[in-house]
């Protein structure tokens, strides 16, 4: 999908390189690109990632939440598309497979998703150094963790830029409001019921359909130092496997300054 189908005037153009971009929603201010954002990851994935110094770009497809999911949408598409004219024309006809085609490709990107772990409290978000409802959302992971990053620490670590690159907050909104205004909206508006999540996307545009209709995940090569500033292993381990885990990380990190700390939380079994 052309990155001018996003309409990036409110965007700042903060890297470019090969003909392509990353974009940074301009409500995003200097201050946050070093706000620290958190990503949670299975262990085994983190060790990969560090070795291989590759980072994993999911396809929205591969999402657990249906309303993320193209063929849950299709519906929605279709309600979308019928309402510009009743007995189309041959050149509405038209009009409506290019907005069918740009609401398939808005379902299919690849996206990264992290977490500011913030709190809300008396309708204000607060900081805080770990999010127990998060932890419980990726307890299904025996051995997740989370790694801590920022908007800069993340440009600093791509090298090559190989793909068109958004980076903006999600938006929530109330579940019977619409969520399609634009290509935009499309994929940085989720129900309020996730509101909890605080999340911020990194959205990797596909060149091209095909691309996009097969589903297809994006790996890019990163340098997992500059990326990673801190990983949290699991509150549900056990004391034994923290210092199995803390083993195996030092092993492939080597001489770096990441950090590696156990959880806060208490949840493990002896």
């Amino acid at each position: 999908m052309s990155k001018h189908a996003f309409g990036l005037s409110t965007y700042n153009e903060v890297k470019v390189q090969n003909d392509k971009g990353i974009y940074v929603n301009q409500v995003l201010t200097e201050e946050q690109y070093n706000r620290p954002i958190y990503r949670y990851i299975d262990f085994s994935y983190l060790i990969e990632l560090i070795k291989n110094k590759q980072l994993f770009v999911p396809n929205r497809q591969r999402f657990s939440d249906m309303r993320e999911l193209s063929e849950h949408n299709k519906k929605t598409m279709r309600e979308i598309v019928s309402t510009f004219q009743i007995v189309p024309s041959y050149k509405s006809r038209k009009y409506h497979r290019e907005v069918e085609e740009r609401l398939l490709q808005i379902w299919n990107q690849a996206v990264l998703c992290w977490t500011y772990d913030s709190h809300r409290v008396n309708d204000k978000l607060q900081l805080l150094d770990e999010n127990y409802m998060m932890w419980k959302c990726h307890e299904s992971k025996y051995f997740v963790c989370r790694i801590k990053s920022s908007i800069n620490r993340f440009l600093s670590s791509i090298d090559d830029v190989t793909h068109d690159i958004i980076i903006s907050e999600v938006q929530y909104k109330p579940i019977g409001e619409p969520h399609l205004a634009n290509s935009i909206s499309g994929i940085f508006t989720k129900p309020d019921f996730y509101m909890d999540e605080d999340e911020l996307r990194f959205v990797f545009l596909h060149d091209n359909l095909c691309d996009c209709l097969s589903h297809k995940d994006i790996i890019i090569s990163i340098e997992p130092t500059k990326l990673i500033e801190e990983i949290t292993l699991s509150p549900f381990v056990n004391r034994e496997e923290v210092l199995l885990l803390k083993k195996r990380l030092m092993s492939v990190l080597g001489k770096s300054n990441v950090k590696i700390k156990t959880s806060l939380l208490m949840e493990y079994s002896e």
